[in-house]
Formats: C-alpha cells, sequence, structure tokens
C-alpha cells in the first residue's frame, strides 16, 4: 500500500494469522471483520458507511474489470445461495449497489477517484481561483496520478476525468451527452 494516493507502486505487507477459506463469502466476511473492524476500532477516523464498496473497488482494481466483476458476481451468487443469508444482508445490499452503479455508470479506477477527489479538496479551498489556475491544477493531477496510462485500459479516462471535475456543475443536458461519450 502507498504512503499517498497518487503512488502506484506498492508494499509488501505479512499478515501474522492466516485462516483457510472456502468460499468467497468467508474470504470477503473473515477480511471485514479480522481485519477492517480492527483497524476501524484502533482508528475509527477510518470508518465508513461505504467501506465496502472499497473492497469491491479493490478486487476490480486488482483482477481488471472483466475478471473482478466474474468474481463479486459469483461472491453475490454465494451471498444469495448461503445459509447465512441474514447475517450478510449489509454485505448483499453493498455488494448489490455496487455492482448496480457500475453497470450505470462504468467502474471507476482507483486513480481516476483519488484524482476527482484531490481536485475538490483543492477547489474548496480554492473556490475563488481562476480558470487558468483550475486548468492548470486539472493539468497536474492528470500528470499526478498517471491518467494518460490508465487510458490505455480505460479509453473514457479524460471524459470522465473532466464530467467529474471541470464539468460537475454544467448543465444536465452537457453531463448526459458527456455521460453517453462515457458508456
Amino acid at each position: 500500500m502507498s504512503t499517498h494516493d497518487n503512488q502506484t507502486r506498492t508494499r509488501v505487507v505479512s499478515f501474522s494469522e492466516r485462516v483457510e477459506t472456502a468460499t468467497l463469502f468467508d474470504l470477503f466476511n473473515n477480511f471485514y471483520l479480522k481485519f477492517i473492524k480492527s483497524v476501524q476500532k484502533t482508528y475509527p477516523f477510518l470508518t465508513r458507511k461505504s467501506i465496502w464498496n472499497y473492497l469491491f473497488s479493490g478486487v476490480v482494481d486488482v483482477e481488471g474489470e472483466e475478471n473482478g466483476l466474474k468474481i463479486l458476481n459469483r461472491f453475490l451468487e454465494d451471498i444469495r445461495e448461503s445459509d447465512q443469508i441474514e447475517n450478510s444482508s449489509g454485505i448483499l445490499k453493498a455488494l448489490d449497489n455496487f455492482l448496480e452503479n457500475v453497470r450505470e455508470n462504468g467502474f471507476l479506477p482507483k486513480q481516476l477517484f483519488f484524482a476527482i477527489k484531490r481536485f475538490h479538496r483543492w477547489f474548496k479551498l480554492n473556490q475563488d481561483a481562476s480558470l487558468s489556475a483550475q486548468a492548470q491544477t486539472l493539468y497536474d493531477l492528470y500528470q499526478t496520478y498517471h491518467l494518460l496510462e490508465l487510458e490505455k485500459s480505460y479509453p473514457e479516462t479524460r471524459t470522465r476525468f473532466f464530467l467529474e471535475t471541470a464539468f460537475q456543475n454544467s448543465s444536465d443536458e452537457l453531463k448526459k451527452t458527456l455521460n453517453e461519450l462515457v458508456k
């Protein structure tokens, strides 16, 4: 895991306890209970209602969109067929919402997600910034997050980046047209 959201290298992390799992449900549930809940207990500021979205996005980011979505759809089937369905309703709802959002809007890769978030943080602090300053910031973020490289796998990257940043407050008609280009 990189220390900054724009870094693309990884750091090897060793886990002291390993648990063998037979199903995707067990894998996700154990990861959630034994890692995420533990981290959130130690660092409560990391607690998010949408934590499952980060897990699901991580699977798609690592495995690639096609294989990652296959894994998540198989996980969805496992949950629905599970005798523990009453214990997994939160996971089921989060996964359904995630998959529906990907179907509706496409997958948002990590680099693009964080570039968009960073622009919004910058803009919140610089609401009176000139258009030139905004354009320079968008350019810098495009470089910093290596979005040109991302375009090889996700050709809609540039359009999606500008739709979610510079054109976010544009007319519904323009946003609809840009969304169609993204799809």
